[in-house]
C-alpha cells in the first residue's frame, strides 16, 4: 500500500463561465477558492453519555466517485488509500492504526470497536486519513464533498498522521450506535468518498497577441491570457487545477509607465472572480525589472482551487488589465504573468504568458 497523499478541497457546486470554484462552506451554500485547514485542538472527541455501546469488528469499505462526474469512479487499487486511526491526543504522531485499506478497488477495512469498561468511553470515532496515490489517474481530495456526502464525517483537519511527510485530509468517522440490529451480524459502513481529476497541464495560452497601438496618456489594456486544462478525459474537461501563487512581472522600473492602483489581474475564485490588484500584491524591485506577487498557500489545502465542470469549456479566462501612462511614442512594457500550482503531493509547477504592450507598433515579440 502506498503512503498517503494528499489534499482536497470543497464541493459547492456553481458554474462561472464554465467553470467551478469551491469552498469548504459546501453545507450552506457559499464558494470560495480556498479551504480553512482544521485544527485537531478545535475538534474535540465526539462525546457520549454512554460511550461505545458495540464491542466486536466493524466492516468499513469505501466508493470513490468523481464530484463533477459521478459516473466517473475511482479505484483503491491504484488511484486512492485509506488508513483509519484512534486517536489518542491531539498529536497525530501517538495516533493508532486501527485498520488500513486492503489495496482493493473498494478499500475494505475491519475496524475493531471494544465497548465502555469503566471510565473508559471506548473507541467512539475513527479518523481515517485519504490519500491519492501517485501510480493512479491524478485526482485532488474533494473534502468537503466527502463530508457532506456521508453523514458520520462532520470534519477533517488536514495532518500526516502517517509520518510519510506528505500531509492529507483526516476525516473524523462517527462510531456511536455502530452496532447492527442483528447481534449475529457484523455491523458494516460505507464511506463515500469525493475525488476531482488534477488537470495534467494548466499552460497559458500562447497565441496572445501583443498589444499595439495603446496610445499615451492613462490607457486601459487587456492582456487575454487563459489557463487551458488539460485532463485525461477524452474532452479534457471535468477536471481541477490548484493555483498557490501568481506572479506579475514588468520590464522596468518605472513605475510611472503604469498604474499598480489601476491595474488588476481577474482569477476565478468563488463562485465570481477575484480582482487583485497589482497594489495588493507584494511588489519586488529588481535591477531592470518589477514584480508583484500574490500568495494563496504553500500547499493544497491553502491553493485557491479552479475546477471546470463536466462539459465545461477546459480554456479558462485570466485576464491582465494593465493602465499604461506612455508619454512617448518608443515606450512599450513587456508582462509577464506566471502561475505556480501544487498537486496533491504538494509538488509544484509553473507556467506563464509573456505579452508586449506597446504606444505604436509592436516589434520582436517579448520575453521576461
Amino acid at each position: 500500500m502506498k503512503p498517503l497523499g494528499t489534499g482536497i478541497l470543497l464541493l459547492a457546486v456553481v458554474v462561472v463561465g464554465g467553470i467551478l470554484v469551491f469552498n469548504s462552506d459546501f453545507g450552506s451554500g457559499g464558494t470560495g477558492g480556498t479551504t480553512p485547514i482544521g485544527s485537531l485542538t478545535d475538534t474535540a472527541p465526539v462525546v457520549s453519555q454512554t460511550g461505545q455501546i458495540y464491542n466486536g469488528d466493524l466492516n468499513v469499505s469505501t466508493e470513490a466517485r468523481d464530484s463533477n462526474d459521478p459516473a466517473t469512479t475511482y479505484d483503491g487499487s491504484t488511484d486512492y488509500d485509506i488508513i483509519c486511526y484512534e486517536r489518542i491526543g491531539d498529536d497525530v504522531r501517538n495516533w493508532e492504526v486501527l485498520d488500513s485499506g486492503d489495496d482493493s478497488v473498494t478499500e475494505s477495512m475491519i475496524i475493531p470497536i471494544r465497548k465502555s469498561i469503566g471510565s473508559d468511553a471506548g473507541i467512539v470515532e475513527a479518523w481515517c486519513e485519504l490519500s491519492t496515490e501517485s501510480g493512479g489517474t491524478a485526482t485532488i481530495i474533494d473534502k468537503d464533498g466527502t463530508i457532506q456526502a456521508n453523514a458520520r464525517i462532520d470534519t477533517a483537519v488536514y495532518e500526516d498522521p502517517n509520518l510519510d511527510q506528505t500531509p492529507t485530509w483526516v476525516f473524523r468517522v462517527n462510531l456511536l450506535d455502530i452496532s447492527s440490529n442483528d447481534p449475529n451480524t457484523t455491523p458494516s459502513l460505507n464511506l463515500r468518498l469525493k475525488l476531482m481529476e488534477s488537470a495534467t497541464s494548466a499552460d497559458f495560452d500562447q497565441t496572445t497577441a501583443s498589444i499595439a497601438n495603446s496610445g499615451t496618456g492613462n490607457h486601459e489594456n487587456r492582456v487575454k491570457n487563459n489557463i487551458d486544462f488539460v485532463t485525461t478525459s477524452s474532452s479534457n474537461d471535468s477536471g481541477a487545477i490548484a493555483l498557490s501563487q501568481i506572479i506579475v512581472k514588468l520590464n522596468d522600473t518605472d513605475d510611472v509607465l503604469w498604474d499598480e492602483n489601476a491595474s488588476y489581474l481577474e482569477v476565478p475564485n468563488g463562485a465570481s472572480m477575484q480582482r487583485i490588484k497589482l497594489s495588493q500584491m507584494d511588489r519586488i524591485d529588481l535591477t531592470s525589472t518589477t514584480s508583484y506577487k500574490y500568495k494563496y498557500g504553500n500547499d493544497i489545502a491553502t491553493a485557491n482551487l479552479i475546477v471546470v465542470e463536466k462539459s465545461g469549456d477546459p480554456e479558462v479566462d485570466v485576464p491582465l488589465v494593465l493602465f499604461t501612462n506612455f508619454s512617448a511614442g518608443d515606450q512599450a512594457l513587456c508582462t509577464e504573468v506566471e502561475f505556480k500550482y501544487v498537486d496533491s503531493f504538494n509538488a509544484f509547477s509553473t507556467t506563464s504568458n509573456d505579452v508586449e504592450i506597446a504606444e505604436g507598433l509592436v516589434g520582436d515579440e517579448c520575453t521576461l
